[in-house]
C-alpha cells in the first residue's frame, strides 16, 4: 500500500503541468501513488502526461472523454486510490519537494486522519498563517484548506465523503466534512504547497449567473450538513456559516446585473431561514459586513439589487463606539 496517494485532475494546464508533475515526482517521500486524470483537455496537457507516466511507473493516468470538471475528476481519484493517505494537488499548482513526507511522518506519529500544511502565494512567497492558527482554534475552519493537507483514506471511504458535482464550491465542503468527521487535525506549519493565481481561473472574474448559483448551492449543502450532524459544536456552527454568508455575498454581488442580484437576494434569504443560532449568526456577519446583516432581517429586496448608491456602509465594521442593533433580544 503506497503512503500517499495525490491525485491531480488535469484540465488545460500544459503551462504549468510539468512544474506541477515535477514537484510531485520528485517529493523526498517516494513511495505515493500519483493518479493523475486528465479532464478532457484540448490544450498539450494529455501529451504531457503521457510522457510522465511513461517514465514514472508511480503514475496511473486516466483519460476521460468528456469534460466533467474537477469534482467529477478527483471523485474517480478517490475511488481508485490505494494510498494510506490522500493528496489533492491542482495542476496549476506545486509543492515543495518535502510537503508529503512532513505531512505523513506527523500524521502517523500524532496518530491524526488529517495533517495540514501550508499555502504559500507562489507569486511572492506570502505564507498564510492565520489559517492555520484558526484550524487549532476551530477544526471546521478546514473547510478552507482542502489541497494543503492529506486525509486518511479510511476516513474518506468509511464516511462515504466525495465532493459535490459543484463548479465552485466542491471543495469546501468536502474539507469541512472531513474535518468534522476526522479524529484530530494535525498542523505542520513547514509544509507548503505553492498557489498559482490565474486569470483564467474558475475564481476569477465576474462572476456569471451559473457561477453565483453554484455557489448559493454549495452554501446550502453546507447548511443542510452542519444542521444534519450533531458532533459540530455551536461557535463552529456560527464561525462556518458566517464566513460563506459572506464569502458568497462577496463574490456574488460583484456582478451588477439587476436581475441576478435579486436572484441572490431572495435565496440568500431563504438560506438565511433554514439556519440555527439566528441570533449570533446574525451578530457575526454584522460586524464584517452590516449591509448584510441589516438586509437578512428587513429583506428589503430593492435596496439590495442597488447597494452601489449606499456603498459607504456597505462592509462597513462595527468598532466599540458604532451602536447598530439589529436584534432585539
Amino acid at each position: 500500500m503506497p503512503k500517499v496517494s495525490v491525485i491531480i485532475p488535469v484540465y488545460n494546464t500544459e503551462k504549468f503541468l510539468r512544474k506541477c508533475l515535477d514537484s510531485v515526482c520528485n517529493q523526498t517521500l517516494q513511495d505515493i501513488e500519483i493518479i493523475c486524470i486528465n479532464d478532457c483537455s484540448t490544450d498539450g496537457a494529455l501529451e504531457i502526461l503521457r510522457e510522465y507516466a511513461r517514465k514514472d511507473k508511480r503514475i496511473k493516468l486516466i483519460e476521460l472523454f468528456e469534460n466533467g470538471g474537477a469534482a467529477k475528476a478527483r471523485n474517480i481519484g478517490i475511488d481508485i486510490a490505494e494510498g494510506e493517505y490522500l493528496g489533492f494537488v491542482d495542476s496549476d499548482d506545486f509543492v515543495d519537494l518535502d510537503f508529503y513526507e512532513k505531512l505523513y511522518t506527523r500524521a502517523i506519529k500524532a496518530e491524526v486522519e488529517i495533517a495540514k500544511g501550508n499555502y504559500k502565494n507562489a507569486e511572492n512567497n506570502e505564507i498564510d498563517f492565520a489559517l492555520n492558527e484558526e484550524i487549532r482554534k476551530n477544526k471546521t475552519s478546514m473547510a478552507f484548506a482542502y489541497c494543503s493537507a492529506i486525509y486518511s483514506n479510511n476516513l474518506i471511504s468509511k464516511n462515504n465523503i466525495s465532493f459535490p458535482d459543484l463548479i465552485d464550491m466542491e471543495d469546501p465542503i468536502f474539507s469541512f466534512k472531513c474535518a468534522v468527521l476526522s479524529n484530530k487535525i494535525e498542523i505542520v506549519d513547514t509544509a507548503y504547497i505553492n498557489i498559482v493565481k490565474r486569470k483564467n481561473s474558475v475564481t476569477s472574474g465576474i462572476p456569471t449567473l451559473e457561477k453565483i448559483i453554484d455557489k448559493l448551492k454549495g452554501l446550502e449543502l453546507i447548511i443542510d450538513y452542519a444542521n444534519s450532524i450533531n458532533v459540530i459544536k455551536k461557535e463552529s456552527y456560527i464561525f462556518v456559516l458566517t464566513f460563506w454568508f459572506l464569502q458568497t455575498f462577496n463574490n456574488s454581488i460583484v456582478n451588477k446585473d439587476f436581475e441576478i442580484r435579486a436572484i441572490i437576494a431572495e435565496t440568500l434569504y431563504k438560506l438565511y431561514d433554514k439556519i440555527y443560532y439566528k441570533k449570533e449568526v446574525i451578530q457575526s456577519i454584522n460586524a464584517k459586513a452590516y449591509f448584510l446583516a441589516e438586509n437578512l432581517q428587513t429583506r428589503n429586496i430593492n435596496k439590495f439589487i442597488h447597494f452601489d448608491n449606499d456603498r459607504q456602509y456597505l462592509f462597513s465594521k462595527l468598532r466599540g463606539n458604532v451602536k447598530r442593533s439589529l436584534i432585539n433580544a
